[in-house]
């Protein structure tokens, strides 16, 4: 089987609308359709289905259509071993996201500036051709030649063992051919990504690029920020013959032009028709077909009546067969869609078209003459200057985002026109800037001090010539971490549009109201948070304030939305995720708040259906993988749920999914490592309050009770806490300090007087102490309020706390039900396992306490938690000294 020969046209006019039609059915209807299309011509179904196979491996991340190397799809190959894991360069590679005939595209992290990133390799077989070299450094010099917003950033190029590679931002969101798959796009959306696509290709056409592969698959949708057109991976320089392949039909059949399928000359045109035919298909929901080659699509406003005329007729401008009858490049595509101005498709305008013309232009030479005198405001030109950046050499990306960031804004605001961004080899002061700040009405300078990850911002606003400050905003806070960028953009879209009085946002711009001042209040808590230290119910009071004054500031609903849900108050977390869904329809982060509440609030239901619409919404992010493994420890299947763990920690290692990892390690018995990841964190972060927190737990059961008293110090020291108080009571009961754990325990009480297991613990210190008298009218108070309560099964802790209370005021028949009811379903809390020991301790039930003490310690529990009054009666019972000795050999790892 061979794929036609692209010289061979009568063969392809058959093909073409047979390949147009058989795309647009679901892949488990292509057969049937086949075999009646091509029921006398079996080499003719060979050949579509070889085109469908091809369009299929062509829709990956950066992927290189296969049509260049079309026979290669019809052999056997080896399939490639995976590089997860290796080095390339300074790039850690972590997975494997695409491939094709070009190369095949991983996610990485760079090490340096520890970030995410794309690289892409060429084949090893290829690395060997000087010719597929040449190809493939040719392509990184195409796609790093210009710099736009609309275009994929390359950062970097290199060779490794042998193997080329190139470094692409790494993007988190779909692609435009996901997008499609959900049904067509209302006709603002399909014009909007039209035109963030047709300001990326004028600008590619200016420098004299042609991508040739135009196509839903290679535009990213990115989450936050404007589409991404990818792969310049077929892309000619228009200087560069040398390496094009006469008659050669590259690209992806259902957007090629006629004169690029037939393998002839192709130049910007191209591109324009491979637009044209996303456009159609965006707003039709399918590909235009036009029968056996000759004839023009189906027109677009007869398929979508809400379409408006000038979108219909641009598109059709576009979709012209003669590359005559086309624009001539996407420069005069985007002049059209941006001013909604009507093409002339052929001919001549008729004589009312004419007088149309002449009326419009006596308005305008009006307007010029007395537009002083207009309400409308004229169009302002801003510069955007490189950010001088103070503190962190090396963060050489933060440049990058802020400017991005700030074109985002200026863009969003009636009146403003940003002028190009820097180059990204443009060093301040050089001629390049100072040419473009000639052009500018005015310059925008950002200036940055950081610190670690948080940067201060200042905007300042420039008139020129003579640079007079016009204006200022900040300092403000941003943080400048690559997962946080929505942050920063966030910060940077309040500031900027205060410096803007005069230019309020158009009408489709994201955010809503936001007062600087509450920003900077929010982003303070935010840093707060994210230093690791613990926020509480005043601090979600505070938000609550700052968001009925800024009820478009999404970073306060999504930080409320995690506050509730860890204070445990489920309905107001999601209640919170609601408002943040209404502001941010489109953004996945309230969905993953809201799954972590959904979750956490045991409604798995539906937390599913939430987890399905994120994998919908962001294919790949590794947060859905986050999420996944949220939902799955907390329906308890835990083996399943440290795997994922596990993989969100090395693609994405921060403080928090390491933390996470930690936790669940500490659950499924493997202490140890849990103790030394906790103990590298705390390194890197000492004064981080969850992994304080955590490490104290570990060393109060399996390490050194002395360290976790000074933990537990050290946490009160940022505030006195009461689960800290009490757990500090406990470690010093088990060091046998009894007048010091009354004293923490009483502390404790007075910030929570109704905690269960502070109480208990208390009554437990004063009875070791000889207070007996207050210590059982804690028994008897607690005894009664457990009893009364409906204790849920599933609650041990609280249940054995209750039997507990019974033993030690004599009840020992109740004490011993309650017991054998929680233990009959076999539980794996070590605490349990111990609260067990004790009671058949105190009880007088010498086998039983043997049996759970030593199930205790084998879990991992020191030999001290059975040293304390409790266990008295045993003290004489050689099984019980030979467990204790058996594990005292054990010694704390330092």
């Amino acid at each position: 089987m061979k794929p036609p020969h692209p010289l061979d046209v009568d063969h392809w006019r058959r093909i073409e609308p047979l390949l147009d039609q058989a795309l647009d059915l679901p892949p488990e209807e292509r057969s049937a359709f086949l075999d009646s299309a091509c029921a006398d011509d079996p080499d003719l179904r060979a050949d579509v289905e070889a085109l469908l196979a091809a369009d299929q491996g062509a829709g990956a991340f950066l992927d290189t259509p296969a049509g260049e190397y079309a026979p290669d799809l019809f052999e056997e190959e080896d399939v490639e071993e995976d590089l997860a894991g290796r080095l390339v360069g300074p790039y850690r590679l972590l997975r494997e996201i695409g491939s094709g005939g070009m190369g095949t595209v991983y996610e990485a992290e760079d090490t340096r500036l520890r970030r995410r990133v794309a690289v892409k390799l060429l084949p090893p077989e290829y690395s060997r051709e000087a010719q597929a070299k040449e190809r493939f450094l040719r392509e990184a010099r195409a796609a790093s030649a210009v710099d736009h917003p609309n275009l994929c950033t390359v950062h970097d190029v290199g060779e490794s063992e042998g193997r080329l590679y190139i470094v692409f931002a790494l993007y988190e969101g779909e692609t435009l051919r996901e997008r499609i798959r959900r049904g067509p796009l209302p006709p603002a959306e399909a014009r909007e990504v039209a035109l963030q696509v047709a300001r990326g290709l004028a600008r590619a056409h200016e420098a004299g690029i042609i991508h040739r592969d135009v196509k839903p698959a290679n535009v990213m949708l990115p989450r936050r920020g404007e589409a991404k057109i990818l792969d310049f991976g077929i892309a000619r320089l228009e200087e560069d013959d040398a390496l094009t392949r006469t008659g050669a039909a590259w690209g992806t059949p259902a957007y090629m032009s006629p004169e690029q399928a037939r393998g002839e000359p192709v130049d910007a045109r191209a591109d324009v028709w491979s637009l044209g035919v996303m456009l159609y298909e965006m707003a039709a929901g399918r590909r235009p077909s036009g029968g056996e080659g000759a004839r023009d699509p189906e027109p677009l406003e007869r398929l979508r009546p809400d379409v408006p005329p000038e979108l219909a007729r641009v598109t059709a401008r576009a979709l012209s067969r003669d590359p005559a009858g086309r624009y001539p490049s996407a420069v005069e595509l985007l002049a059209d869609l941006e001013s909604g101005a009507t093409p002339a498709l052929r001919g001549q305008p008729g004589r009312k078209a004419l007088w149309f013309l002449a009326g419009a232009l006596v308005i305008l030479a009006l307007f010029v003459l007395f537009r002083d005198r207009f309400w409308m405001t004229p169009t302002l030109r801003v510069a955007i200057l490189r950010p001088v950046v103070e503190g962190r050499p090396d963060l050489p990306f933060v440049s990058s985002e802020v400017m991005d960031a700030t074109l985002s804004t200026l863009l969003s605001l009636e009146g403003i026109q940003p002028l190009d961004l820097p180059e990204p080899d443009e060093k301040r002061g050089s001629l390049a800037e100072t040419r473009r700040s000639n052009e500018a009405d005015e310059v925008l300078q950002p200036r940055l001090k950081c610190q670690e990850d948080w940067c201060r911002v200042t905007l300042r606003r420039l008139r020129k010539p003579g640079g007079e400050v016009l204006g200022s905003a900040g300092p403000f806070e941003v943080p400048v971490r690559v997962e946080s960028s929505y942050q920063l953009a966030e910060g940077l879209r309040v500031n900027l549009r205060q410096l803007y009085p005069g230019h309020p946002p158009r009408p489709e711009s994201p955010g809503g109201v936001v007062r600087p001042e509450d920003h900077s209040a929010y982003i303070r808590l935010e840093r707060r948070n994210d230093s690791g230290r613990r926020l509480g119910t005043a601090d979600l009071d505070q938000l609550d304030v700052l968001l009925r004054t800024s009820p478009g500031l999404l970073g306060a609903w999504l930080l409320a939305t995690d506050l509730a849900r860890i204070q445990e108050d489920y309905d107001r977390a999601l209640g919170y995720a609601a408002r943040a869904e209404e502001l941010a329809p489109h953004d996945p982060r309230p969905l993953f708040s809201r799954l972590r509440a959904e979750s956490a609030a045991k409604r798995f239901k539906e937390a599913a259906a939430t987890l399905e619409r994120l994998t919908q919404v962001a294919p790949g992010d590794v947060r859905v993988r986050q999420a996944e493994a949220d939902l799955l420890e907390d329906q308890g299947e835990l083996t399943k749920a440290i795997d994922l763990r596990g993989e969100v920690a090395r693609r994405r290692p921060t403080w928090r999914t390491l933390l996470e990892l930690a936790m669940l390690e500490i659950r499924t018995g493997r202490r140890e490592s849990a103790r030394r990841r906790l103990a590298d964190l705390l390194k890197e972060q000492p004064d981080n309050q969850y992994v304080l927190e955590n490490l104290a737990f570990l060393e109060t059961t399996i390490g050194d009770l002395k360290r976790a008293e000074t933990l537990y110090q050290k946490l009160i020291g940022f505030g006195p806490a009461r689960s800290h108080l009490t757990s500090l009571g406990f470690v010093r009961f088990l060091l046998g300090d009894y007048a010091g754990a009354v004293a923490a325990d009483r502390r404790a009480l007075e910030l929570g007087p109704e905690d269960v297991l502070t109480r208990f613990n208390l009554a437990t210190a004063l009875e070791a102490k000889g207070d007996l008298a207050e210590a059982r009218r804690l028994y008897r108070d607690l005894e009664t309020e457990l009893a009364a309560a409906s204790i849920p099964l599933e609650d041990a802790r609280t249940r054995m706390l209750h039997a507990q209370c019974l033993a030690r005021l004599g009840r020992k028949a109740e004490a011993l039900r309650i017991a054998d009811e929680v233990l009959r379903r076999r539980p794996e809390d070590v605490q349990v396992l111990n609260m067990a020991a004790q009671l058949y301790a105190l009880t007088g039930e010498s086998p039983s306490a043997l049996y759970y003490t030593d199930l205790a310690l084998k879990n991992g529990l020191r030999q001290e938690w059975f040293t304390i009054p409790e266990f008295r009666a045993l003290q004489k019972d050689p099984g019980f000294r030979d467990l204790l000795d058996r594990y005292r050999a054990r010694k704390p790892e330092s």
